[in-house]
C-alpha cells in the first residue's frame, strides 16, 4: 500500500473543490445569462459571454492555481477555449458586418 503524506492529500482534495467550484461558477453564468428575457441578437452575445466566462475562468485557474494534479488538462482546456472563443467573437463580429450590409 502506498502512504500519501497529510500534505499531498490536502491538495488533492483542494484541488478537487477548486474544479467543482468552477463548475459551479461556470453554470451560475449559464443560468444568469439565459434566465432574463433575450431577443435573437442578445442570445448571440449570450454565447459569446459564456465562452468567455469560461475562457477565463480556465486561464485562472490553468495559470494561477498552485497544485500540479490538473494544471496541464487545464492549460490545453484553456488554449482551446480561448481558440473557440477568439472564433465565436470573430463569427458575431462578422454576422454584425453581414447585417449591416442589408440595412436599408
Amino acid at each position: 500500500m502506498i502512504k500519501v503524506s497529510k500534505t499531498e492529500m490536502q491538495n488533492r482534495k483542494n484541488s478537487r473543490l477548486s474544479v467543482l467550484l468552477m463548475i459551479i461558477i461556470i453554470a451560475i453564468v449559464y443560468l444568469f445569462l439565459n434566465c432574463t428575457y433575450n431577443d435573437e441578437n442578445h442570445m448571440l452575445y449570450n454565447v459569446f459571454y459564456l465562452s468567455a466566462s469560461i475562457t477565463v475562468v480556465l486561464g485562472s485557474y490553468a495559470f494561477y492555481y498552485k497544485g500540479k494534479r490538473y494544471t496541464i488538462i487545464a492549460k490545453v482546456l484553456f488554449f482551446l477555449s480561448l481558440i473557440i472563443s477568439i472564433l465565436i467573437f470573430g463569427g458575431l463580429k462578422f454576422l454584425e458586418a453581414f447585417g449591416k450590409g442589408f440595412n436599408h
